[in-house]
């Protein structure tokens, strides 16, 4: 199948495979044994590692968190009444896992922490987005001073590692998805290049070489000298001789090198994905909540 890429996606994507600079259109498929159309145009494989995929969730994410004042959720107002006995504070925290590729996962989650230090973390936008209602916003004139001020900075931090315990769970389930998925992916690449080796270069058997003029019909290769790239067992390795060799027609051993070009770039993408950080919390705002006034 094939996509129009829009101008703001269009960067970096000149030696993409599948991609057509002039047309801005680009080849893709989901099947890894795939790598050209019956035309004969590259095509691309649209796995996880994709940078088109990469930036489809940069966007996403940038909808979820840069959109929020146009949803009436976003959480940073000062202070609002709430159905609360005695004043407290909701503290926002970003929990995020990063790879070398970039953000893999990104979840807010929340704090409700009292003056004593009791504390309740909603992991989910859903439980604390009634708190951050517009219409019941209040002045905060001295109201951090008169109320905040003297337990505020221990609960900001009782908070924070209530949040960071409470975001643990969430990036280990996913650090296991992610770190099978990406495994699977890999023995897909693996496979893959071992179909194509076999493809091109035979499982193991000699294959056709060019004879010179006065070569006796009968020395075949295989009764000859084995080229070096036949004694090899790793398809990489195999295919980076066998494109070395010149015995071997122009064609096939260009393919070879192609091959070989794109499973060291695929499995270049997932090293970068591979190389997943250590969870972090981070904290983005603080609401002040205040009891209501019957």
């Amino acid at each position: 199948f094939s996509v129009t890429i829009p101008p703001q996606w269009r960067h970096g994507l000149e030696d993409l495979p599948g991609y057509d600079s002039k047309s801005h259109i680009v080849r893709l498929t989901t099947d890894l044994t795939v790598t050209s159309d019956g035309d004969g145009n590259s095509v691309g494989f649209l796995g996880r590692a994709h940078p088109l995929v990469r930036r489809a969730l940069d966007r996403v994410r940038n909808l979820s968190f840069g959109g929020a004042a146009e949803r009436r959720d976003d959480p940073r107002a000062s202070a609002v009444t709430a159905n609360v006995p005695n004043p407290q504070l909701l503290l926002t925290f970003l929990g995020r896992v990063s790879s070398q590729n970039g953000r893999e996962l990104e979840r807010v989650l929340a704090v409700q922490i009292t003056e004593n230090g009791e504390a309740t973390v909603f992991e989910s936008a859903d439980d604390w987005r009634t708190f951050a209602d517009p219409d019941k916003a209040i002045r905060t004139t001295d109201l951090w001073v008169d109320h905040f001020e003297n337990w505020a900075q221990q609960a900001i931090e009782t908070a924070s590692a209530e949040a960071s315990q409470g975001f643990q769970p969430i990036a280990d389930a996913f650090l296991k998805e992610r770190r099978d998925a990406l495994k699977r992916e890999r023995d897909q690449q693996v496979k893959w290049l071992q179909s194509r080796c076999d493809d091109i270069t035979g499982t193991g058997r000699a294959t056709h070489v060019q004879r010179g003029l006065f070569d006796e019909p009968e020395s075949t290769t295989a009764r000859g000298p084995r080229a070096p790239w036949q004694t090899l067992d790793d398809p990489a390795e195999r295919l980076a001789a066998y494109f070395t060799d010149r015995n071997q027609s122009t064609g096939s051993r260009f393919e070879a090198e192609g091959v070989l070009r794109l499973y060291e770039q695929r499995m270049k993408q997932l090293d970068a994905l591979s190389d997943l950080r250590e969870p972090e919390v981070m904290p983005l705002g603080i609401l002040m909540l205040m009891p209501e006034v019957n």
